[in-house]
This record gives C-alpha cells, sequence and structure tokens, in this order.
C-alpha cells in the first residue's frame, strides 16, 4: 500500500502492451487517534470504527 501522496515512476516496461496501473482507495477501517504501542494490544482492542474521520 503506497500513500496518496507517493509518486512512482513506470519508465520500465517490457513488450508492446501499454503498461495498466490501477489504484485502489478504501475507507479507513480504524478510529482517528489511535495508537497501539504493540501488536498484541492492538489485537486484543476490538473496539470499531466510529464512522468519524478528520478530513
Amino acid at each position: 500500500m503506497l500513500p496518496s501522496t507517493m509518486t512512482r515512476s513506470a519508465e520500465c516496461s517490457t513488450g508492446n502492451v501499454p503498461l495498466k496501473l490501477y489504484t485502489l482507495y478504501a475507507p479507513p477501517n480504524h478510529r482517528d487517534g489511535v495508537v497501539h504501542q504493540t501488536r498484541d494490544v492492538a489485537e486484543a482492542d476490538n473496539e470499531q470504527f466510529d464512522g468519524k474521520t478528520t478530513e
């Protein structure tokens, strides 16, 4: 996964077929501002996304 602000160069291609690039966007699946210190703590947190975003 790449952030939306990142740009990539696709100058290298082989063959005569044009390169197709697809970008998929999805809504967040976590609560805003939540930071877990370890993976175990994150997996133990079963609270769902509340639907509120900051953007």
